[in-house]
């Protein structure tokens, strides 16, 4: 493990950053950002700017909270065209929701 990823995982230890991710919660009513499903248990709280020198500055624009299945889909998604997967996506769903 990095410097880096170390100084990430001790800050996501601190009250500080559980009341936080609380927080961020309650402002999205406790639904998932992506999917507007409940937060499950073990909810991820993502942040949109990871570099080192923001990841402490709490800022709720600077957050979403989602489930453990969608954090890791964002996490896949941002290492390839993501605006290929999700104009190719769009098009597969809408040809099987024609196709029931």
């Amino acid at each position: 493990m990095t410097n880096e990823a170390k100084m990430k995982s001790k800050f996501r230890t601190t009250s500080k950053w559980k009341n936080w991710r609380k927080y961020i919660a309650k402002l999205q009513n406790n639904k998932d950002y992506i999917t507007g499903r409940p937060l499950t248990k073990g909810y991820q709280c993502h942040h949109l700017d990871e570099s080192a020198e923001n990841y402490k500055k709490l800022d709720a624009k600077n957050f979403i909270c989602v489930n453990r299945t969608t954090h890791k889909m964002i996490h896949w998604a941002e290492r390839y065209d993501y605006n290929l997967i999700v104009t190719n996506l769009l098009e597969v769903l809408q040809r099987m929701e024609v196709l029931k």
